[in-house]
């Protein structure tokens, strides 16, 4: 596998989680061997044990991190009875040094404002980045846990003013094959942290297309970006080589009349419009004043991101302008459908 940035990781790393769930709830033999337990009752007992172990199944196979399971927090916390006490991390990946790196929160189900709150409470306040997997059953109940946690974060401004820490909010949905996902990225500033987690949790950002969205195949093997929202992805390095990635991008202060295409590498980016020439090489470009990929997203040039398909990748940009015109322009018969 080629090395990649610590971010991209951990968004393949919660993809792979959510796969493997979907495909085990949907019947099929995973290479993991785990099924769903039945109860009494017949019916399947879904719970966060089935995320652990696959994260766990993932990260070794994986060999990146060390881990540990069950990890004592460095700060204490009150959340039960009148003491002080350490809490713990459901799991941690450890880096080289042997320092906690990320901490893993998994949920399932409607678990309630309080035991969000905690559990978020140990995110904010451990120095790591966060990973929170929530795995719910039926998909209409995700805007509904979106609520909680912006309730949730609301009780929790005693320590949001100093938090700089980045969080991947990951939901899986079961009956739907779908993986929602977004960053949630503090600053150290309270005013700044609040409008973040507004942004992320508000009751619009699932139609608003700033969450990511994940759709699975009906076998579960396969995966496919519906949406891809302006969010934004803190730069924690990783050594070696970033992936490549492909978008097409609507930028309406550049170009109203069509999609263009994004490529990108780490922190630097390339446009192309194909809608002009079907025979010409498409000249590439940057916009002027952002020179890097985050100041592309966090600027709101870019009203909407779709992602390239695995059949896009295999036709080169500089040589096949033909293929990329037809596909502008099938893109654009998409996106401005409705409009």
């Amino acid at each position: 596998m080629e090395p990649f940035t610590v971010t991209t990781y951990l968004e393949s790393l919660v993809s792979r989680v959510a796969a493997d769930l979907i495909s085990i709830y949907s019947g099929q033999a995973g290479e993991h061997g785990l099924v769903f337990p039945r109860k009494r009752d017949g019916l399947r007992r879904i719970s966060e044990q089935e995320s652990k172990h696959l994260f766990l199944q993932h990260v070794r196979a994986d060999k990146r991190f060390c881990y540990s399971i069950e990890t004592p927090t460095t700060q204490t916390y009150r959340q039960k009875g009148t003491s002080d006490m350490s809490a713990r991390i459901d799991l941690t990946l450890v880096g080289g040094a042997g320092q906690p790196c990320v901490n893993i929160e998994l949920k399932a189900h409607n678990c309630g404002i309080e035991g969000i709150r905690k559990d978020l409470e140990k995110l904010v306040r451990e120095d790591a980045i966060g990973i929170w997997f929530h795995t719910l059953e039926r998909g209409d109940r995700v805007q509904s846990l979106l609520d909680m946690f912006r309730l949730a974060f609301g009780q929790l401004s005693a320590y949001l003013g100093t938090s700089k820490t980045s969080f991947l909010i990951s939901i899986c949905s079961l009956e739907a094959k779908l993986l929602y996902w977004r960053w949630l990225t503090l600053t150290g500033q309270l005013d700044l942290n609040l409008a973040a987690i507004d942004d992320v949790f508000q009751a619009s950002a699932l139609s608003s297309g700033s969450w990511q969205m994940t759709r699975f195949g009906s076998d579960g093997s396969g995966d496919q970006m519906d949406a891809v929202g302006a969010c934004k992805i803190p730069d924690t390095p990783y050594k070696g080589k970033c992936a490549r990635e492909g978008f097409f991008i609507y930028a309406p202060s550049i170009a109203n009349d069509t999609y263009m295409h994004l490529s990108s590498r780490g922190g630097s980016y390339r446009i192309r419009n194909f809608y002009q020439t079907k025979a010409a090489r498409a000249s590439e470009f940057r916009v002027p004043g952002y020179p890097n990929l985050e100041s592309l997203r966090t600027g709101r040039v870019i009203a909407k991101w779709l992602p390239v398909t695995t059949e896009d990748s295999r036709h080169n940009l500089i040589n096949q302008p033909g293929y990329w015109y037809d596909r502008i322009r099938q893109v654009n018969q998409q996106g401005f459908a409705g409009s």
